[in-house]
């Protein structure tokens, strides 16, 4: 028996895995696109969007795709499809723990508070 393990066959586990950036691209573009959400180029054509540390304004270019990324998730339908689909990907890519991070005030104006579902 070989000492060298391919990594891909290894189980893994995702400890902190944000809710809003583990959108799929595809899910992205559609829910903008059926709710008639412009998305920044950024968000359209550059996937991931490519973000700059030496730009002094990284950070907050970074939070306002991911609040538009966010402002996608509408209904309650769109949430449950976020969580499987990153439950889909995670096992996809050999997960078997999945610790998905979420802040709910982000989302609490929009489905009527913190415990709507």
């Amino acid at each position: 028996m070989s000492p060298t393990r391919d990594l891909h066959r290894l189980p893994k586990a995702h400890l902190h895995l944000h809710f809003t950036g583990s959108m799929r691209h595809s899910t992205l573009l559609e829910l903008a696109r059926r709710d008639g959400i412009n998305l920044p180029d950024q968000l359209v054509s550059e996937w991931p969007p490519r973000l700059s540390a030496a730009d002094e304004k990284g950070w907050f270019r970074f939070q306002r795709l991911y609040d538009v990324a966010r402002s996608v998730l509408r209904t309650e339908d769109d949430v449950r499809r976020l969580v499987r689909e990153a439950a889909e990907d995670d096992v996809r890519d050999g997960g078997r723990w999945l610790e998905i991070q979420v802040d709910p005030s982000g989302y609490a104006a929009r489905f009527g508070g913190v415990t709507a579902f």
